[in-house]
């Protein structure tokens, strides 16, 4: 409570001093409290001197302190109650329902950017089949799983949102039987696909990979004439096969894929990949074809060669080199290709010798070419040791 207390007057002098206690303010701060006291005397004694001073000081100090509290603000008006507005307690919100995003997100605007969209509607593909084909690729490129694990993982990611479908009664039939639409489309597809691929994406069309593949089948397989027993890479020959042949270019980008029957060898299929190759690509000649062993044969370097493509072949195992008159060593296999001696291994190159056309071989007889190499080199060595004690002086060979 604000007090002002008069002081003694020794001198008997008309002035008045004073001492004002202040307490119990809250509002007044500890740093303003001499000048709120020098404002309280001011004030009191420019008043009546009959005027009560204590009463008069509480007057003032109320009065700064009015001065002093901050203007409230006008209370905004509440707006009406609308239909859109929920009441949440938010120590009762659980997570429930979490679904993947990211990765979903990015593979829609890659499909996007691809236009696979307007290339299967111009195959013939409907709205749903495209739709299908979406959530199977983007499958295959997050996370992939079967056709029948398929709809299970579709559920637990955010493509529903992104595509604005519903997927709670997708159901792994649906997607054999998109299979189905899209295979008899394949040419098209990869065609347009292809050349959009280059456009976007500035690739080189130089260079082709080409190798093959085999998937096996359980069951009797009736109705699918191209499931075969064959060479089985799974070591399946219980099985019934297809075999699937696929080229990509130097950045890993699939150009064209076939498939062929389950017991047709890897060299038959050369020829007519090639001929796919062109369809799909537009490409005539001027490319380097890279295949393994198994069609390293004369007649599939021969198929290159004529349709003005340059190659690139592992190695078969070595045949045995014959003599041929004036010292040259011609292979078995090809006698239009000259085997060479490539660091201690059996090498042939092309006849046309430009680098381009060439295969490099190494067999079961590079390991004695390399014993007949460094017998030679060591005989010519004792040779040349013998002749040159041959020259010294009798007296130094004594000693």
């Amino acid at each position: 409570m604000p007090r002002v207390v008069p002081a003694p007057n020794r001198s008997l002098k008309p002035v008045h001093h004073g001492v004002v206690l202040i307490g119990g303010n809250g509002r007044v701060g500890h740093a303003n409290v001499h000048v709120v006291a020098a404002a309280v005397l001011r004030a009191v004694f420019e008043r009546r001197q009959d005027a009560d001073p204590e009463v008069d000081a509480r007057e003032v100090l109320a009065g700064l302190a009015a001065r002093a509290r901050p203007a409230r603000r006008r209370p905004r008006p509440v707006p009406p109650a609308a239909e859109d507005l929920v009441a949440i307690h938010t120590d009762q919100v659980r997570i429930e329902d979490v679904r993947e995003a990211g990765p979903v997100y990015v593979g829609h605007q890659t499909w996007r950017a691809l236009t696979l969209d307007p290339i299967l509607a111009a195959a013939g593909l409907s709205a749903r089949a495209r739709v299908l084909t979406e959530l199977m690729t983007l499958n295959r490129l997050v996370s992939p799983a079967s056709e029948h694990a398929m709809p299970e993982w579709i559920r637990r990611t955010a493509l529903a949102d992104l595509l604005g479908i519903d997927v709670n009664t997708l159901s792994d039939e649906a997607l054999y039987r998109n299979l189905d639409r899209l295979h008899p489309q394949r040419a098209v597809i990869e065609q347009a696909l292809a050349a959009r691929e280059r456009t976007l994406f500035n690739l080189d069309d130089t260079l082709y990979l080409y190798d093959l593949t085999s998937t096996y089948f359980e069951g009797q397989c009736r109705f699918n004439p191209q499931a075969r027993r064959g060479y089985s890479r799974d070591h399946r020959p219980d099985c019934k096969q297809v075999v699937v042949g696929l080229v990509l270019d130097r950045e890993g980008f699939p150009k064209a894929h076939e498939v062929f029957d389950g017991n047709r060898q890897d060299r038959t299929t050369l020829d007519a990949m090639l001929a796919v190759l062109e369809q799909r690509t537009g490409r005539r000649g001027g490319a380097t074809v890279v295949v393994d062993r198994g069609m390293a044969f004369a007649e599939n370097l021969a198929q290159i060669r004529a349709r003005d493509h340059h190659y690139i072949v592992a190695g078969r195992p070595a045949e045995p080199v014959l003599r041929r008159r004036g010292g040259h060593e011609r292979s078995r296999v090809d006698v239009h290709d000259r085997v060479v001696n490539l660091g201690g291994h059996v090498g042939e190159i092309d006849a046309a010798g430009d680098g381009d056309n060439g295969a490099a071989r190494r067999g079961r007889g590079a390991g004695r070419v390399r014993r007949r190499a460094r017998h030679h080199r060591l005989d010519r060595r004792r040779r040349r040791h013998d002749r040159a004690g041959d020259h010294q002086p009798q007296q130094e060979r004594d000693h």
